[in-house]
């Protein structure tokens, strides 16, 4: 481990270049994600349905402006059962009408959209935790391939150094040309893997630089984090996101919203009472008419025939609160199911590096032994070939192993609900 830090410290770029941490990458995303941005704004919609619906609790009060010229002396033949007077006139007045009560239906509806509101702003807390999955495991996979091209050139460099002394001895007669050949091929080989490496590199850098929000990465210089721990168990973790999962809070507040609405429609065949004020002047027209008018009245509303509407409606929301709990149960299983496999995927990552860490030690110390037999003449160089090939591969799968916990420990962090708070 120790050694992995000082290989990280001494690849450093010479060149200067700017400085990104994880927590200004996680903040540049949040900030630039149009994903998150729309999902704030339809936050933002939500929030004002429940006043929408509150204002059917208040006064309503209108003005009016009418100018008629009607035929004198005569009525409305047709449009209704009754037959209004005609007058030519123009009149000005206001109009109020109040909801006394329609038993409870506004006030429930009122607070399912409430709960919806809240809801959106889940999802959109949702959003920003997958935001923030996004850029984290970028960032972690740009320190992965970072050190992963810095240890093919460490084994570039050796590869080279070693084919330069083979070829000296080689024209000094002390060692055959094939060697020299072969010590340059793996040298060639060691550049390819670095080509690899680069590519990659810049392919993590691309996809930082999307996960973060931008058009194109820059020369960033990333820090060197160490691997990422967690003490928790199981149990706790699983615990952690039930109360956390911004997905589980969604739906939940959905179910809560839908379980209002069926209640609402329950309340479908009750009577809804208003009253209706009016109150004008008629400063012009037929000298039949006063000059001014005012009237007050109490509406009382009870449905009776409906083509069962109603019945239709308490089907279709009782049905869509079942549904929605069904959907809330689901989800709750489903993060459990993904948490477990997080912390199995986790648990494995911190295996694979102690495992990559004797391999590598192993692979060290068997090429250490093959290049000193082979420079004492004891051994042959396909078996010290071999050795650098194992030794090579050791490192770089030892380097990758160990941001491959860090990539594991965010994924367990986001599925247990740390993200998007």
């Amino acid at each position: 481990m120790k050694s992995f830090h000082v290989l990280l410290i001494a690849a450093l770029p010479l060149a200067a270049a700017e400085h990104l941490s994880l927590a200004e990458a996680v903040a540049t995303a949040e900030k630039n994600q149009p994903r998150i941005l729309a999902a704030a704004h339809r936050a933002d919609a939500a929030q004002a349905l429940p006043q929408q619906l509150r204002a059917r609790l208040l006064p309503q009060l209108d003005a009016t402006l009418t100018g008629s010229l009607a035929e004198h002396g005569t009525r409305m033949g047709v449009g209704g059962a009754n037959a209004p007077d005609l007058f030519s006139r123009v009149g000005a007045g206001i109009s109020l009408t109040q909801l006394f009560t329609d038993f409870g239906r506004t006030h429930l509806q009122i607070e399912s959209a409430r709960l919806l509101a809240g809801a959106q702003k889940d999802l959109t807390r949702w959003t920003a935790a997958d935001v923030s999955l996004a850029a984290r495991t970028a960032y972690y996979r740009a320190l992965q391939a970072k050190a992963v091209l810095d240890v093919a050139k460490q084994v570039k460099g050796v590869r080279d150094t070693f084919a330069r002394q083979i070829r000296s001895l080689a024209e000094s007669d002390l060692r055959s040309t094939i060697d020299a050949s072969f010590a340059e091929l793996r040298s060639a080989e060691a550049e390819v893997v670095i080509t690899r490496a680069e590519n990659d590199l810049a392919a993590s850098l691309v996809q930082l630089a999307n996960a973060m929000g931008l058009d194109a990465p820059q020369d960033w210089e990333l820090d060197p984090l160490p691997p990422a721990a967690s003490s928790e168990t199981l149990d706790q973790l699983i615990e952690e996101a039930v109360a956390s999962r911004p997905e589980l809070a969604m739906y939940r507040k959905r179910l809560e919203s839908a379980k209002l609405d069926a209640r609402s429609d329950q309340k479908l065949s009750m009577p809804t009472v208003s009253g209706v004020g009016v109150a004008g002047v008629i400063p012009t027209g037929d000298r039949r008419l006063r000059n001014h008018y005012d009237a007050a009245a109490i509406n009382v509303t009870v449905p009776i025939l409906n083509g069962r509407s109603f019945d239709a409606r308490r089907q279709e929301s009782t049905a869509k609160a079942l549904a929605a709990e069904q959907d809330w149960k689901q989800t709750l299983l489903q993060v459990k199911m993904t948490l477990r496999l997080a912390y199995l995927d986790w648990m494995t990552a911190r295996k694979n590096v102690e495992v990559n860490e004797k391999l590598r030690a192993q692979a060290e110390t068997t090429l250490r032994m093959a290049e000193t037999r082979y420079r004492v003449g004891l051994g042959a160089f396909m078996d010290f070939n071999q050795a650098q090939l194992d030794a090579a591969s050791a490192q770089l799968a030892y380097s990758a192993a160990l941001y491959e916990v860090s990539l594991r420990q965010v994924r367990l962090e986001y599925e247990a609900g740390r993200y998007g708070k």
